[in-house]
């Protein structure tokens, strides 16, 4: 294990060779060597051993996962639902399988990513979190959200209260603090809490669902501004977090965030994507918050990151509070500059 971490993997597969050799019922080592070959982008070799890991243990959940999601990136989607489908038969509690079948197949699609989905692979995932995504996938959505956030931003002086919806690891924390008279973070991931914990710049961290702590009778009209980073690439429809959102903020204050673009593939404005992530067209977007009270100050288009070596295209969107009349007439005025904290 230890050559694969530091990416000796000609070691790492003479090894897990040779404790094939040695024992050839190592369900462990076949999924290693899966993995080892699907990180060189030899799908075929790594969906092989996938298989023979899966035979060898049939209730073991990483093999189906990895088979599954090796043959959703080579494009196979109805076989990925295959491999999803018979690990949720066998599995039905399973809120991962549960989660990429619906993803891969079309049927059962949730409005949202489900908590347990959610807990269950971040809890897996905090620990490589920002080494996976900042070295491995270029991941950029925090500093693209900051840096368009900060265009309708007055100067830092500590003066602001913000919240950090769905704040993970703790990545924006640093870069929206010298705004911050009060920093809060929200997140259903323990194991992400602890580390934006480590971060020392939150004064408050809730472990809770966003819509739900966005609601709740102390956050009425309790932030100047609201960020999100990759977090409501869990959602479909946006309407009720969306909402939650103006609420929780003052008059004219800034909700900025991420999604991924959906582009002309989601008819309905927001679609479920394979990999088990949602994606939202511009238009949508931009109707959802004019709908609930917001000024949309920005669209923009970026790239998020990277994913099997291409580009994961994304919106990010600076909106601002006002009422719901004042929203509609700054509709009509276009080219009209909005008014800043």
């Amino acid at each position: 294990m230890l050559h694969r971490v530091t990416e000796a993997s000609e070691a790492a597969e003479a090894e897990y060779l040779r404790a094939i050799e040695l024992d050839p019922k190592h369900f462990r080592a076949y999924n290693n060597l899966g993995m080892l070959y699907a990180a060189r982008d030899d799908i075929k070799a790594a969906v092989q051993y996938y298989c023979k890991s899966i035979t060898l243990m049939p209730e073991h959940p990483d093999g189906h996962k990895l088979l599954g999601l090796a043959y959703y990136s080579t494009g196979q989607l109805e076989e990925a639902a295959e491999v999803f489908r018979q690990w949720l038969e066998q599995r039905p509690d399973d809120p991962t399988a549960r989660h990429m079948y619906a993803a891969c197949s079309g049927r059962d699609v949730p409005e949202r990513a489900g908590d347990e989905y959610i807990v269950d692979t971040f809890d897996r995932f905090a620990e490589s979190f920002e080494e996976q995504l900042q070295v491995r996938l270029r991941y950029r959505a925090p500093e693209l959200v900051t840096d368009a956030l900060k265009r309708y931003l007055p100067a830092p002086d500590k003066q602001l209260d913000i919240l950090d919806a769905g704040c993970g690891t703790g990545l924006c924390g640093p870069l929206v603090a010298p705004w911050a008279e009060r920093l809060v973070g929200v997140d259903l991931s323990v194991g992400m809490l602890q580390r934006a914990e480590g971060k020392g710049c939150y004064d408050r961290l809730y472990r809770i669902e966003l819509t739900e702590f966005l609601r709740m009778p102390n956050e009425t009209s309790a932030y100047d501004v609201i960020l999100s980073a990759d977090t409501l690439c869990y959602f479909g429809p946006l309407e009720a977090v969306s909402a939650a959102a103006r609420r929780a903020l003052r008059p004219q204050g800034l909700f900025a965030f991420s999604v991924e673009d959906a582009g002309g593939t989601a008819p309905l404005g927001h679609i479920l994507n394979p990999h088990g992530r949602y994606a939202h067209a511009a238009s949508y977007v931009r109707d959802c918050l004019e709908g609930v009270g917001f000024h949309v100050l920005g669209i923009d288009p970026a790239v998020l990151r990277t994913e099997g070596g291409s580009p994961v295209n994304g919106l990010i969107v600076v909106t601002q509070a006002v009422p719901l009349r004042e929203a509609y007439v700054m509709k009509q005025c276009a080219g009209t500059a909005s008014p800043g904290l």
